[in-house]
């Protein structure tokens, strides 16, 4: 599954933080939160040992949370109402976007990182 992190999301900073997505804002205190901060500066094998199961498990969970939107609701009698969990809940339609969310800024965060590692 790839996702293509610039076109679909623009991480917002937070406070006088700006999102690691290269904006440039005047008069911030620093250039990138501090928590982003430290994962962005781990070595090599520390950053792929944080990283690899984290976007595994936001993958599987995903996966897992998409296959059980999609089962048929049993909730609602006629056939104008074919809904599935994820149709009829809005629970479920924003517990699907958290995990998406997640897979974007653990990519975000991988993206940031190989960009300014190089410089």
């Amino acid at each position: 599954m790839v996702i293509e992190l610039e076109s679909k999301i623009k991480l917002k900073p937070l406070d006088l933080y700006p999102a690691i997505d290269g904006k440039e804002l005047s008069g911030l205190i620093l250039p990138v939160r501090s928590d982003i901060a430290e994962i962005i500066e781990m070595d090599d094998l520390d950053f792929y040992q944080w990283y690899k199961p984290r976007k595994e498990v936001a993958q599987r969970l995903l996966s897992e949370f998409e296959l059980f939107s999609n089962i048929p609701h049993l909730g609602y009698d006629s056939e104008g109402c074919k809904y599935t969990m994820g149709l009829a809940h809005e629970s479920v339609k924003e517990q699907l976007n958290i995990y998406r969310q997640g897979l974007e800024h653990i990519e975000a965060i991988k993206l940031y990182r190989d960009r300014n590692m190089n410089k």
